[in-house]
């Protein structure tokens, strides 16, 4: 191991690879206890199985866009 933490970030990213599954950026906080993989598809497929239990938001210009959804292309680092 390189980090005492692996344990948790391997965690992590497991969810937020099944989380990617649903196609598109989330806007939302995820919260899971002992959750993997078997669980995590089970709340993808939920919340795919009605159109009600999502919503698809768009920004109408970056201002109002959070940073995390600003598209990469133009983006220019300053400093």
């Amino acid at each position: 191991m390189r980090f005492n933490d692996e344990f948790v970030r391997h965690k992590i990213l497991d969810a937020l690879g099944d989380l990617y599954l649903i196609g598109y950026p989330i806007l939302g906080r995820f919260n899971a206890y002992k959750s993997g993989h078997a669980l995590n598809n089970l709340l993808v497929r939920e919340i795919l199985s009605d159109h009600n239990n999502f919503e698809i938001v768009t920004f109408d210009d970056n201002v109002t866009c959070p940073i995390q959804y600003l598209p990469l292309e133009g983006l220019t680092v300053e400093g």
